[in-house]
């Protein structure tokens, strides 16, 4: 079967023409597509064996030509490698990717945010060293975090001039309380009381186990001078 076409007298077109037209066709729109689009976050979003959690933006660097990746891999891109740590149950993992120039807009949000724990990753249910950053910024997730910092924004806040954890005692119970939630009262209340010590204005809080007991102790650290929490560990 031939096609005539009109514009090109003599000119036909078989089903073979047509077929491969057609494929190219597809082709260019998968390339565009591949580009554009987001291909990776669209399927981990749709499968069940992905989950989120909370992670933080350790350290952003522009890749231009050919590069090496810290674990010994090389690689000609152009764009942005991110290491990030991110948490699954109290256990922190460490990987890099690498994000497209096209996600400025993300790279612009990571770097206000470097080391704060606000950043959305999926990771594999199964295997825990799977993982990817969500860069988009339109979710649910930022969202949720933009209203939160945006309702007191206009208020100064107040800070003592000593500092906020000043002694022992309140380090202990701000342990305590983040403790009781992460890892259930009855399991702290067998680790106490905390020993608590000062080093280099961090405040080092750490559970004791009873005599024959087995299992580790809890360990925090928190800053003296506005009780940020610095790390949270379980020991086994």
């Amino acid at each position: 079967m031939k096609f005539v076409d009109k514009n090109n007298k003599g000119k036909t077109w078989d089903k073979r023409s047509i077929m491969i037209f057609f494929i190219v066709v597809f082709l260019l729109v998968g390339v565009v597509l591949f580009i554009t689009l987001d291909y990776k976050a669209f399927f981990i979003r749709h499968r069940g064996n992905w989950t989120t959690t909370v992670g933080r933006i350790d350290s952003i660097e522009k890749l231009t030509g050919i590069n090496q990746t810290r674990m010994g891999n090389i690689i000609s891109v152009t764009g942005y490698r991110i290491e990030y740590t991110y948490l699954v149950d109290t256990d922190e993992y460490h990987a890099e990717t690498i994000i497209s120039p096209l996600e400025n807009d993300f790279i612009d949000f990571a770097a206000k945010v470097k080391n704060e724990w606000v950043i959305e990753i999926y990771y594999k249910k199964e295997k825990f060293t799977d993982s990817y950053v969500n860069t988009d910024l339109k979710s649910a997730f930022y969202k949720k975090r933009s209203l939160s910092l945006n309702e007191h924004a206009h208020l100064k806040g107040y800070l003592p001039k000593d500092s906020l954890v000043s002694t022992p005692e309140i380090a202990a119970q701000m342990a305590e309380t983040i403790l009781n939630g992460i890892y259930g009262e009855k399991n702290i209340e067998k680790q106490k009381p905390f020993v608590v010590n000062l080093e280099n204005e961090i405040w080092i809080v750490k559970g004791q186990m009873k005599e024959n007991s087995k299992g580790g102790v809890v360990y925090v650290e928190i800053r003296k001078s506005n009780g940020e929490i610095l790390k949270i560990t379980h020991g086994k």
